[in-house]
C-alpha cells in the first residue's frame, strides 16, 4: 500500500519548503473557505514562479493533508500514478482496508469517489478532509472527465485545493452540491487575493 505513495521530498527541496515565509493572506483565505463551507474545490490560478507550488508544499508539510504533486507523475500516462497515489493515502490515514496492495480498481473515476465518501463517514463532526493538488494543468484528462478523474461531486466534509496556470483545464463540478472557488493572485497584487463567485 505505502509502494502507491509518490513522496513529495524532491518538490520540497526543490521549493525551498523550510525557507517559505509568507502568504499569510491567501492562507487565511483559504481557511475561511475551509472554515465556513461543507465542502468543494479551492482552484488557485496564477501563472508560473508565483509560489503555487511553494505554497502548497507547505500546506502539505505543516498540516499533513493528503497530497498530489503532478509534476511527479505528470500526462496522460500519469493518471493512474496520481490515482492510486491519493488512494493510497486515504486509505492509510483513514483505515479504510486490511489489504496490502491497492486494488486494480483504484484507477477507476469511481473508486476515489467511493474512498472519499468512506473517509468522510469517519470523520469527526467538525474535520475537514482536506486534498491538495497541484499543477492540474500538467496532469492528464480521461476522455470525458474531469482532470485526473477527480470526481464532480464531493462528499461533505471534503475539499480539494488545487493550483494550476490560467489555462484551459477541465474541472467540473455540481454547482448545486459542490461549489468551486477560483482563487487569483498575479505579482503585481500578490497581496490581495480575488476570489470569484462560486462557480
Amino acid at each position: 500500500m505505502r509502494d502507491a505513495v509518490i513522496l513529495p521530498d524532491e518538490v520540497f527541496r526543490r521549493v525551498h519548503i523550510e525557507s517559505f515565509v509568507g502568504r499569510r493572506w491567501l492562507i487565511d483565505q483559504v481557511d475561511s473557505i475551509l472554515r465556513d463551507n461543507i465542502c468543494g474545490y479551492l482552484v488557485l490560478e496564477a501563472h508560473a514562479g508565483l509560489g503555487k507550488t511553494a505554497f502548497l508544499a507547505w500546506l502539505v508539510k505543516e498540516r499533513n493533508y493528503v497530497h498530489h504533486f503532478v509534476e511527479l507523475a505528470p500526462g496522460q500516462e500519469g493518471i493512474e500514478r496520481g490515482l492510486k497515489n491519493l488512494a493510497a493515502q486515504l486509505i492509510v490515514a483513514y483505515e479504510l482496508s486490511a489489504d496490502e496492495a491497492i486494488p486494480d480498481s483504484a484507477t477507476r473515476p469511481d473508486y476515489l469517489y467511493r474512498l472519499l465518501s468512506k473517509a468522510a463517514e469517519k470523520r469527526c463532526s467538525e474535520e475537514k478532509i482536506v486534498i491538495v493538488v497541484d499543477a492540474l494543468d500538467e496532469a492528464g484528462t480521461p476522455p470525458n472527465q474531469n482532470v485526473l478523474s477527480l470526481p464532480k461531486v464531493l462528499p461533505a466534509g471534503v475539499f480539494f485545493i488545487v493550483s494550476m496556470r490560467p489555462v484551459q483545464v477541465t474541472l467540473q463540478s455540481d454547482k448545486s452540491t459542490t461549489p468551486r472557488w477560483p482563487l487569483k493572485f498575479s505579482l503585481k497584487a500578490k497581496r490581495t487575493c480575488k476570489i470569484c463567485a462560486a462557480s
